[in-house]
């Protein structure tokens, strides 16, 4: 081992040590830097590791801005770890200033042949705070481990792009980040690739308190994997973030590099062909799938369309060629769900029992997959089903209505149509023939319905109007598209429940189908949690 003290270097905050640094680099040792805050803008051609006291005692900031502090220029082969950097932090100069670490060069523009193959560096313990950009890839430049590093109060945390200037064409990924912090960033990770990127994992991770927690944009190809986010923490990013509402970043057209403003959003999928996956997260919401032909899937996560719980609603762009899938799903509030939002699996909510609370029932549904397999017999569990495909009346309120039949049903080919003028959204009118009114025993109880609105905003309903309420203002999130509505909840006996409808905030002509209705009830919630995960429809 070195130490840059041997070589000269002061470590003040006001002298450039890029001499003694670079020194004691050239050496091939192992380079110590103690205590201190040094400037400089040193080149690593080697393989080595560089180590301080400490991410707050040892601080490396860039002497000139137009260049990184530390810059790697090593090369494969590749997955031949050696050159590590410990324990150091990395400072910005003024307000976010400044590159702390970057592999090949500084400015993308300034490529050179090979500049793609550095690659490959260990960042153990160490903090990015106030630059521009902490650590930046800009020729692709694959591979790089991130363990205990905090992120924060930076333009771009971690920034990476495929090799835009030719050569070899290198996709940024395999960057795996275990533990560590990424907060108070204006865009925590940035990633543009139109190659397919894939390989960003995070493990362990903390997202939280950022403009933009992840922008990726992937295009052109299939990603080898997908963005990874697993046991990741997810709170008040984009959406329930303190701050501007809205973030300039970058955005790439070939090899150049214009500005995009974009509405702070938790995560940001842009392009073509993307996917994400979620596993064991929380608080996953606030996601804006920007991209076509893309997927994002969430497994067993803690979801929230709540603001106030550390989430927000979710977008898809472009339903119907992109889908947002949730899996397993537990909330404190209300479910995830919009147009190509999908719930489905052992759905859990804390608040699952039926009751007179507005707040908790209007955040117990969620849009589910259609209902496929019809079950016939299905005795034990069966409250009501009503295919909807023929004549239906409503009334038991404000006025009655007479279905009209169309072929146009989900599972069944026909279905009932309603119309309402001046729909008003203090009338109701209730499902009665087929009759919807049940009176519950205890057990737990799964409700679906197929709905679609031609006209207008209605509005469906599961409860008395009063006293028991399951499930409260579903609404199909656009027109001329089936969605179906679901439901879990608990009853504790002798409460009445009926399908309902009404009119949206603004008083107008409503058109609606339904088809396919039901209410099943269960001894256990596994058992109705079962029951939505096969999918089936209880015909008789």
């Amino acid at each position: 081992m070195v130490s840059v003290k041997d070589f000269g270097a002061v470590g003040d905050g006001v002298a450039d040590d890029t001499a003694a640094i670079q020194a004691a680099v050239n050496t091939g040792k192992k380079v110590y830097i103690p205590s201190g805050t040094y400037l400089c803008n040193v080149v690593i051609t080697n393989k080595t590791i560089i180590e301080g006291d400490g991410s707050t005692a040892t601080i490396l900031t860039p002497f000139s801005v137009t260049t990184a502090a530390l810059t790697y220029r090593s090369a494969g082969p590749y997955w031949t770890y050696h050159s590590e950097v410990k324990g150091i932090g990395f400072h910005g100069v003024g307000t976010k200033t400044g590159v702390g670490f970057t592999v090949s060069k500084t400015d993308p523009n300034l490529y050179a042949a090979g500049d793609e193959y550095f690659n490959n560096v260990k960042f153990v313990g160490c903090r990015f705070y106030n630059l521009n950009k902490g650590v930046q890839f800009p020729s692709g430049n694959i591979g790089s481990e991130f363990y205990s590093c905090g992120f924060n109060n930076n333009k771009y945390g971690v920034y990476g792009i495929n090799n835009k200037f030719g050569g070899d064409g290198m996709q940024p990924g395999c960057k795996y980040f275990y533990s560590g912090e990424f907060s108070g960033n204006e865009c925590a990770v940035y990633v543009h690739d139109t190659l397919g990127a894939g390989a960003f994992a995070f493990r362990d991770t903390i997202i939280e308190v950022n403009l933009i927690g992840v922008y990726a944009y992937s295009a052109g190809g299939t990603p080898a994997t997908p963005f990874l986010f697993d046991g990741v923490w997810v709170e008040s990013n984009g959406i329930g973030s303190s701050g501007a509402a809205t973030v300039t970043i970058d955005n790439w057209s070939g090899s150049t590099r214009s500005d995009q403003t974009l509405t702070k959003r938790s995560f940001i999928f842009d392009g073509d062909s993307n996917r994400a996956e979620f596993r064991s997260c929380g608080v996953v919401g606030d996601i804006y799938l920007k991209g076509s032909r893309s997927s994002v899937f969430a497994y067993g996560c803690r979801v929230e369309n709540e603001t106030g719980y550390a989430g927000g609603p979710s977008t898809v762009e472009t339903p119907g060629s992109s889908v947002i899938h949730i899996i397993d799903p537990f909330s404190n509030t209300t479910m995830p769900r919009g147009d190509s939002i999908i719930a489905t699996g052992r759905v859990s909510l804390r608040d699952d029992t039926i009751n007179a609370a507005p707040g908790q029932s209007g955040g117990r549904w969620f849009t589910t997959e259609p209902r496929g397999a019809k079950l016939t017999s299905y005795g034990p569990a069966k409250v009501v089903t009503a295919p909807l495909s023929t004549g239906a009346t409503t009334g038991g309120g404000s006025f009655s209505l007479t279905g009209t039949v169309v072929s146009d049903g989900r599972i069944y080919s026909q279905c009932n149509e309603f119309t309402r003028a001046a729909f008003a959204s203090t009338e109701f009118t209730r499902l009665d023939s087929p009759n919807s009114v049940i009176t519950t025993v205890e057990g737990w109880y799964l409700f679906t319905l197929d709905m679609k609105r031609t006209a207008g905003n209605p509005i469906a309903y599961v409860w008395d109007r009063g006293s028991a309420q399951m499930a409260i203002a579903m609404q199909a999130p656009t027109l001329d598209k089936w969605y179906t509505f679901a439901a879990l909840a608990y009853s504790p006996g002798s409460q009445l429940l009926f399908l309902d409808f009404s009119g949206g905030a603004v008083t107008e002509t409503c058109t609606w189908r339904i088809s396919a209705y039901q209410m099943l009830r269960f001894d256990t919630l596994e058992q109705a949690q079962s029951f939505l995960v096969s999918g089936a429809f209880a015909e008789s």
